[in-house]
């Protein structure tokens, strides 16, 4: 047999031989196409599906029903339904990811929001009183550490941890990154007096050594960050920022106040500080805590000059708001679909810091969401971006050309991934209950799956190159993502196995 699911290339784990006749002695006689497109590995040095190697071949035939229309699909699940039932009855691997939980109540004990009462008279106090924390011990423990290295080392600075932390930790949400943010020196100054308490009192085999990421602001990175670990945490040491503009579209970075560094944040539920000297939390721009209670997503100045400030924050806003379910601020929304936003983003942000957005969104509990919002924002082209000129159709007796709907056409495909009937999923998976996709299969095929959706219009089309010509899927994986070689070959892979069973359902419905 020869087909794309066929030539999965498992051969050098099971051996060519064994993993034939264990397939012969399951599959009837009459099996053909069907096992081809389904279960069937074949010889051939072709993509190996190498980021998830040892799947069973069934989530791949899953996976490539996603892409088909409701009646397709049906003629398809059914044969493979029945090829699945001849696995002896065994449950299938457990491919399940933990269900997401849904966000606590803003009302509830763990929240305590409404005995928040926050104080906001436009200065620099804006305690949250009556909001407290539940820290784990090994927090306690590092902000006991660093209220040590302040007052041994007589240093005259507030600590704060801002952000993301802070925010998961009042939705009763598991946090991880702890950022500090100092008021009156530099992250790397800080750490250094951090690294000489810990060895002076024998600690030392506590503390990493300290790194510094350097400020690059030609890529919307302003801000010099110090990293270092300590006591089991990976922390980031930065100062309190603000920024004075001159003619210049880099701004001019100077050591800030927390109401100046709160307001040139990104949104208003990132704003946030949990100030360690005082065990409080602040919020400075008067809207972080009701934003969170009103699942709303917003940013505490102006959007337009907050997004152009920084174009990544476009992306950062779509992921965020995905990520926790939250709603857009409608100016918010009209300022993502602006041209100007979309000319920032591809002037100012690296492709390597497009790339890392664009995972944390189809890796985070709603992907088809995130392409919506780039669609509708019309961001998908900047992000999807393809070459200008070169661009030739695979088949050499076509006259199709690459039109500027491409993205349109992604998105229908990326409807019908997100439509995929849980039922068929429970059955597929022997779920104990009906679920949706992403929580069915793994985040990483969910991941590679809605960018084989997103990028199905450009697979007839290819590139020239130096060597061979290439394909344009694979070059708009690798070249404008700046993705692996790996995620572009199993993207494609994705696409000819879906492109295997269209092909089997229209001879079927045709029959």
């Amino acid at each position: 047999v020869s087909s794309p699911l066929g030539r999965i290339h498992a051969t050098r784990v099971c051996g060519r031989g064994l993993l034939r006749r264990s397939l012969a002695s399951r599959l009837p006689a009459t099996a053909t196409i069907p096992v081809t497109a389904g279960l069937a590995f074949a010889g051939g040095a072709v993509p190996t599906l190498s980021s998830v190697a040892f799947a069973p071949p069934l989530l791949l035939c899953v996976s490539a029903l996603a892409f088909l229309t409701p009646p397709q699909r049906t003629v398809c699940s059914d044969r493979f339904l029945r090829l699945n039932g001849l696995r002896g009855g065994k449950p299938l691997p457990a491919l399940r990811t933990a269900r997401m939980q849904d966000l606590p109540s803003v009302g509830s004990k763990r929240m305590r929001m409404d005995d928040a009462v926050k104080r906001s008279d436009g200065g620099d106090d804006a305690t949250v009183e009556g909001l407290t924390l539940a820290l784990e011990p090994q927090e306690e423990a590092l902000f006991e550490l660093l209220m040590k290295v302040v007052e041994l080392k007589k240093l005259p600075c507030v600590l704060r941890v801002a952000g993301g932390w802070v925010r998961d930790k009042i939705m009763g949400k598991e946090a991880h990154d702890i950022d500090i943010a100092i008021d009156t020196m530099m992250g790397q100054e800080f750490t250094q007096h951090l690294v000489d308490y810990m060895k002076e009192t024998g600690r030392e085999k506590e503390v990493g050594s300290v790194g510094v990421i350097k400020s690059n602001p030609d890529q919307s990175k302003h801000l010099e960050t110090a990293t270092l670990r300590v006591m089991g945490f990976e922390l980031d040491f930065v100062n309190l920022r603000a920024e004075e503009y001159t003619d210049s579209r880099i701004p001019v970075m100077r050591i800030g106040t927390a109401l100046e560094d709160a307001m040139r944040r990104d949104l208003t539920i990132n704003a946030l500080f949990y100030n360690i000297n005082q065990c409080t939390v602040e919020d400075f721009t008067g809207q972080g805590i009701q934003d969170i209670k009103d699942g709303r997503v917003r940013t505490p100045l102006a959007p337009n000059q907050t997004m152009i400030d920084d174009p990544l924050r476009a992306l950062r806003t779509i992921r965020f708001a995905c990520r926790l379910g939250f709603k857009l601020d409608k100016i918010l929304e009209d300022t993502l679909a602006t041209s100007e936003v979309r000319d920032a983003l591809a002037a100012k942000v690296s492709k390597e810091r497009v790339l890392t957005e664009l995972n944390g969104m189809l890796l985070g509990p709603n992907p088809a969401r995130a392409l919506t919002m780039l669609h509708s924002f019309q961001l998908a082209s900047t992000v999807f971006s393809t070459p200008s000129a070169g661009v030739t159709p695979v088949d050499p007796e076509s006259s199709a050309t690459l039109d500027q709907e491409w993205c349109d056409k992604g998105m229908a495909k990326v409807e019908l991934v997100s439509a995929l009937s849980p039922l068929l999923l429970k059955k597929m998976f022997r779920c104990e209950e009906e679920v949706p996709m992403g929580e069915a299969m793994a985040k990483d095929w969910t991941r590679l799956l809605y960018l084989s959706a997103m990028l199905a219009p450009l697979r007839p089309f290819q590139i020239a190159s130096k060597k061979k010509p290439e394909a344009l899927v694979e070059h708009v994986v690798r070249v404008s993502l700046k993705g692996t070689v790996k995620d572009g070959a199993d993207v494609l892979l994705f696409q000819d196995c879906a492109h295997e069973l269209l092909s089997l359902s229209h001879n079927d419905v045709a029959g």
